[in-house]
């Protein structure tokens, strides 16, 4: 989970030659949405199937799912594949062209979906039933975490980046040379969050306050790292946060989801924004050229784009 320096790029006209007809024709693809390759069964809930029509590699959704798409589900056993009863419902919060996957019976296993009428190519299904749309593993119940786990900083560098923006009006591109405060944190998950580490998503939160929505948090042996990043200066004035706005000392926390079961807090970590504090650091205390605590710069800049647009707007 990373904090990427976002550009926005300026209203344009289109550029560039007009792209060509397409040049083969459409398929149907049949595709396979879970949480994760493995995950426990209390997410059968998450699985979900929709279908597309593809040209020339694009993915273009249907208005509804296709009726007429037939669907295989097996479960992989000692002695070859057995079949499963399953339903395609409607869910909230679904786009148009997909449906929940709900297993008639969700023990745990490897599970193989298949279609004998999806037109895309892809390989056979080992089951005999088609193509092969995906598979994916339930494991058996896991308990609900109580919490995310530890957050701690963990170091922090600037670094210059050059970045190329636009187009503008006349189709022209733009270097912008942009001095970027990379800080480091890192979240060790909670012993009672391990079982559910593929699956978690999280939002960062400073002050209090939503600062980033949620996305996959990623973790790699019960750690997960989390990239900020602060501009300090710009050759673009724009891109440049006011230091009024986010000097001094923040507190910033993750929290956790589980889609449909569980929501959870990290613990706080307190942090002094500004990008003259300190130099590299990587663990402990840091202490600022003042001599007070200093867990130097934080921030997206995509964030600071965001809070420099809604003071413009007030």
């Amino acid at each position: 989970m990373s904090g990427a320096l976002l550009l926005a790029p300026r209203p344009a006209r289109a550029c560039g030659p007009t792209a060509p007809p397409p040049s083969e024709p459409a398929c149907e693809l049949v595709q396979l949405y879970i949480p994760a390759d493995q995950f426990p069964r209390q997410l059968e809930g998450a699985i979900r199937i929709g279908t597309f029509d593809k040209q020339d590699g694009a993915l273009l959704p249907q208005s509804t799912f296709d009726p007429n798409v037939q669907i295989f589900v097996h479960r992989v056993t000692a002695a070859g594949y057995e079949a499963v009863a399953f339903q395609l419902v409607q869910q909230a919060g679904l786009v148009p062209n997909a449906l929940h996957l709900q297993l008639a019976d969700p023990v745990a296993g490897q599970y193989i979906v298949s279609s004998p009428q999806m037109t895309c190519a892809a390989d056979p299904s080992p089951t005999g039933t088609g193509l092969l749309v995906g598979s994916f593993e339930l494991q058996p119940d896991a308990p609900l975490p109580t919490s995310l786990g530890q957050l701690r900083w963990a170091g922090e560098q600037t670094m210059e980046q050059t970045s190329s923006v636009g187009p503008d009006g006349a189709c022209q591109y733009t270097d912008v040379t942009t001095q970027v405060t990379h800080s480091k944190l890192e979240l060790r998950l909670a012993a009672d969050a391990l079982p559910w580490a593929n699956v978690l998503e999280a939002s960062i939160y400073v002050d209090g306050a939503l600062y980033r929505g949620s996305s996959p948090l990623g973790s790699e042996q019960g750690v997960a790292t989390v990239d900020l990043t602060r501009i300090c200066s710009s050759s673009d004035p724009s891109l440049v946060a006011t230091e009024a706005g986010f000097d001094g000392m923040h507190t910033v926390k993750l929290v956790g989801r589980i889609e449909g079961l569980a929501v959870l807090d990290s613990t706080e970590t307190t942090f002094s924004l500004g990008c003259d504090d300190g130099g590299w650091f990587s663990g402990g205390c840091a202490v600022g050229g003042d001599g007070r605590p200093s867990i130097v710069t934080l921030l997206a800049a995509s964030l600071a784009i965001a809070a420099r647009r809604r003071r413009r707007k007030a």
